[in-house]
């Protein structure tokens, strides 16, 4: 039944047309999102760090040509005119807000629906605007997250220097990885979607996406380093490298997402949706 289910809602509800949308989005909201991470994590640790442990990640799997580009763009976001006035810089930083938080907008749409989750028909300004506040939070907790990610490995490379032992094993990357992606992951099942689902099916959808996720991007990374269309690859240069990458976890993040919602309902304790009133409360 479980895996009829499964097959069941790709065949009738067919939610991987949200791949598409997702990774469109991403064009738009990825560098903002990249760029107010840093800018967060770097009032409390060196900017340096946080950059050389994402990026490093980025260049293994996509290579050097997509770190670069995103460099670049990085670089031109955050230029700002010295002699701007007050409203322009407010004006500024509020459309990078609005466009860093488009990509949380349109998975909190791909949840609601994938869950099953019915749209309000009471209240629809205040839930929209509720919906866009929460995901202009959720671009300040990938800020968090990726502060905790850097805070872990430069723990790692503290504890090495203390002890004078080699902490930076693959085995020991490898989990340290998948544990932060887990609850990273199961957080977003929890908060985002206009729903109650328990942390426990949470948790369990968001290890099987987190695992899914990690073989996806290892066996991508091969792919790309083994693929026999490599300067194929090559001609379609960075930008649709990095939109077939996404597109490509995005997919595997909808599996994921209606993984979750098949497990809550034959094994866990349900999705059910939230009461307007009780919006983002629990």
């Amino acid at each position: 039944n479980f895996g009829k289910e499964i097959y069941r809602t790709y065949v009738i509800d067919q939610p991987n047309h949200f791949a598409a949308a997702i990774s469109y989005y991403s064009l738009f909201s990825l560098i903002p999102n990249i760029y107010i991470a840093f800018e967060f994590s770097g009032l409390f640790i060196d900017n340096a760090v946080v950059t050389q442990h994402m990026f490093a990640k980025i260049e293994n799997l996509l290579g050097g040509d997509v770190v670069e580009l995103l460099l670049v763009l990085l670089e031109a976001i955050s230029r700002s005119p010295s002699s701007g006035t007050i409203f322009e810089r407010l004006f500024s930083s509020s459309a990078m807000l609005f466009g860093a938080s488009l990509l949380f907008f349109k998975l909190q749409f791909a949840l609601n629906t994938i869950w099953k989750i019915p749209h309000s028909t009471e209240g629809q300004t205040k839930t929209l605007l509720l919906n866009r506040l929460f995901s202009f939070i959720t671009v300040l907790c990938v800020g968090i997250f990726v502060m905790f990610t850097s805070l872990a490995f430069i723990l790692v490379s503290f504890l090495e220097s203390i002890l004078q032992i080699h902490l930076n094993s693959p085995f020991l990357n490898f989990g340290a990885n998948l544990a932060i992606s887990i609850v990273g992951i199961a957080i977003l099942f929890k908060l985002l979607p206009n729903a109650r689902v328990s942390w426990l099916d949470a948790f369990i959808g968001g290890a099987v996406t987190a695992s899914l996720l990690t073989a996806g991007t290892k066996g991508l990374g091969w792919y790309l380093a083994n693929s026999k269309f490599g300067s194929f690859i090559d001609a379609l240069g960075a930008v649709a490298l990095l939109l077939i990458a996404i597109y490509f976890l995005s997919q595997i993040f909808i599996f994921g997402a209606v993984f979750t919602r098949v497990f809550a309902d034959i094994y866990g304790g349900g999705i059910t949706p939230l009461k307007p009133v009780e919006h983002r409360r629990s």
